[in-house]
């Protein structure tokens, strides 16, 4: 009976708690959703994209206006970022092909260096310093003064090593540098090997492999003490697809990754399965007649509730990731491990 009174109290605890968080939840819903009457009728009008329904690159291009003067530029982005969307759409199988709008910024997004090459200006120009930083032209070769032709042999010291492109498999031909006390230059044989010579003890050298659409990470010798070897993995040359975040900010406004519609569904389907993991727990516990303290459920309602209204909360409805749903998914973890530990409680 003890068991059974502790239950019944723990009911009306939790059936005040979740009038509060209810309430609490309708409100955030309320403030949330109050642009929603504004922001339909610019979807219907193609001002506002969604990139999840996404069906043409075109209806990109005013959106990218605001940072890519060129029409060359947006026709590149627009089409880069459309493949993108259809490509993940048939992976995943699903309508929402992006997480947020912001992850237009992220790596996945970056524009290949062949692509790269046929945008305008605003591409071609960043394509030519990042081509810059690796050592290459604009048009991606060698860049002289970074790495003359191979100098007399002065030294007796030797840096070698190999090649490989991101499937592990040797690259040939590719030009290998040596800058810093010395400059030498050599290319990799038909193992994808490399050997440059002539080199004193003291020396100090960045050694890295240019080629023209790929990118390599430096290896860094800041004292030679004797004959070295570095080995090197390509990776693709690739640019992101906005130059910094406030050009994505520029653009965010236009940018969408769900509409109205599918907001309501993903706030309301977590809250439901929040409480539905909650009242299951206090059920198992009512008919199983555990015998623990009445205060302590309800308490972990309030309060994870009041998390739950926050993630909700500090996100965009319309732009950003959905926090909330990895939140009431780790509900749902902690309260079935609760349960299970409970079991042997009993």
């Amino acid at each position: 009976m003890r068991a059974l009174r502790e239950r019944m109290q723990e009911r009306r605890w939790m059936l005040a708690a979740s009038l509060l968080v209810t309430l609490g939840l309708a409100l955030t819903y309320r403030a949330k959703t109050r642009e929603f009457a504004t922001v339909a009728p610019l979807i219907e009008a193609g001002e506002v994209v969604n990139l999840s329904t996404l069906e043409s690159s075109r209806a990109l291009a005013p959106a990218l206006a605001a940072v890519y003067a060129d029409p060359d530029d947006r026709r590149l982005a627009a089409a880069h970022i459309y493949a993108y969307v259809m490509r993940r759409r048939t992976e995943r199988r699903l309508s929402g092909a992006l997480p947020n709008v912001g992850f237009l910024n992220t790596s996945a997004l970056a524009v290949p260096a062949r692509d790269a090459e046929r945008g305008g200006r605003a591409f071609r120009e960043r394509l030519a310093r990042s081509r810059e930083r690796l050592g290459m032209t604009p048009d991606g070769r060698v860049r002289r003064d970074t790495a003359a032709t191979v100098f007399a042999a002065t030294g007796t010291l030797r840096v070698e090593g190999r090649v490989r492109d991101a499937a592990g498999r040797p690259m040939a031909g590719v030009a290998v540098t040596a800058r810093g006390s010395r400059t030498a230059e050599t290319r990799t044989d038909a193992d994808g090997r490399f050997r440059l010579t002539g080199f004193r003890r003291g020396d100090s050298l960045v050694v890295r492999p240019v080629a023209r659409y790929h990118a390599f990470t430096p290896a860094v010798f800041p004292r030679l003490d004797g004959n070295a070897r570095a080995r090197f993995e390509a990776t693709e040359h690739r640019i992101p697809l906005f130059e910094n975040a406030a050009a994505l900010q520029r653009v965010k406004p236009r940018l969408i990754v769900r509409d109205p519609a599918t907001y309501t569904r993903r706030f309301w389907g977590p809250a439901l399965l929040y409480f539905a993991v909650l009242y299951g727990l206090h059920l198992f516990w009512f008919f199983r007649r555990f015998a623990g303290d009445a205060v302590l459920l309800p308490v972990a309602h309030l309060l994870t509730g009041l998390a739950l209204m926050l993630m909700f909360s500090l996100q965009d409805p319309l732009r950003d990731l959905m926090r909330a749903e990895g939140f009431v998914t780790g509900i749902v973890v902690g309260g079935a491990l609760l349960g299970l530990v409970t079991v042997f409680a009993l």
